[in-house]
This record gives structure tokens, sequence and C-alpha cells, in this order.
């Protein structure tokens, strides 16, 4: 068993991607996310649903990179698995690239 690689990794973020985890039966309302992406000005290009074992996965692309500060604080707005988006900025405050960090799993191990 191979202990270091958590799961196999689904998708990787880059700086045009949000990502949201949400453990939860029912998927977030698309008028929530909407309306917070308005208060925040700015636009998606492409918003997509994922069912997962346990809840929701929300991927978000943009035309615009953000930083990876504003990519932990985005994912935190739009209401992600807490505990996952504290993990995601310790990472970010020990310097970690986007891609590195900002993963949603298809299987964990």
């Amino acid at each position: 068993m191979n202990l270091k690689r958590p799961g196999i990794v689904k998708d990787r973020g880059t700086r045009r991607d949000v990502f949201c985890d949400f453990d939860q039966e029912h998927p977030p309302r698309l008028l929530t996310i909407w309306r917070t992406l308005a208060q925040l000005a700015i636009r998606p290009q492409v918003i997509r649903y994922d069912r997962t074992a346990r809840g929701w996965h929300v991927l978000i692309k943009f035309r615009q990179g953000f930083t990876s500060g504003e990519l932990v604080a985005l994912q935190m707005a739009l209401g992600s698995d807490r505990k996952r988006e504290r993990y995601n900025l310790r990472r970010v405050i020990c310097g970690a690239r986007p891609r590195d960090w900002n993963l949603l799993f298809d299987t964990k191990i």
C-alpha cells in the first residue's frame, strides 16, 4: 500500500479553476452560486456539478486567473467544505502551486 498517494485525482486546478466540495445529499443551489459570484463581480465560463459518494463537487472555470489566496477565499465564500479549505490555505501558505493543492479526487484510498 502506497501511503503517499491519498487517492485517484479526478481534476487538478489551475489559476482559473475553483473546486468546491459539498458533503451533503442535495446539490448546492445554482442561484446561490450565481449570487455569490455576482456580489464579487466575477462571471464564470462554466459551472459543472459532479455527484460523489458523499455529496457533490462543483467545478467553476473562469477566463481570468486568481492568486492562490483568492482561489481559497472563493472556494470558502461559495461554501466548500471548511476542513478542506483550511488544509488548502495551509498548503498555499507553504508555497504550493494550485495544481499541487487544488485537487478533486475520484476515489480516496
